[in-house]
Parts: structure tokens; sequence; C-alpha cells
């Protein structure tokens, strides 16, 4: 893929950390290959990645790390 479906930007290969909500849980995925929009940042996963992203997401594999994540509440900051 040459161009963003969304923006038409320039897209490149990379690898990304994939922030992903599975159920109310928050999973983090550290090097994902993708194609990343440069203008908008939008991230194409192939569907070989997409395939191994959804197994992750289901079979809640061991984390290599864990990481504190601070949560607000916009209600509570207004």
């Amino acid at each position: 893929m040459d161009r963003c479906v969304f923006c038409g930007g320039d897209v490149k290969e990379d690898i990304v950390t994939l922030d992903l909500r599975v159920g109310n849980r928050l999973l983090v995925i550290e090097d994902v290959p993708a194609e990343v929009c440069q203008k908008c940042g939008e991230k194409t996963f192939s569907p070989e990645t997409t395939k191994m992203i959804q197994e992750i997401a289901r079979y809640k594999p061991t984390p290599i790390k864990e990481i504190c994540v601070p949560v607000v509440s916009l209600k509570e900051a207004a």
C-alpha cells in the first residue's frame, strides 16, 4: 500500500506498539509490523499480523513485563 485509505498520505512500513482494549483490560503489544500513514498516523496491519493480534487478545499470554497506567475521568476533572 502506497497511500492511506483515509487521507491519501504516504504510507511507510514501521514497527509499532499497539494499545488494545480487551473487555476491561488494556493490553499493550510491542514490536507489531504495520504500515503507518505519515500524514494522519493511521496504522494498517497485514492479515497475518491481524490474526496474531487476535490470538494474543483471545488467549491472554503471559506478559513479558507490566506497566502502571494512570486513569483519569473527564467528568471528575471538570
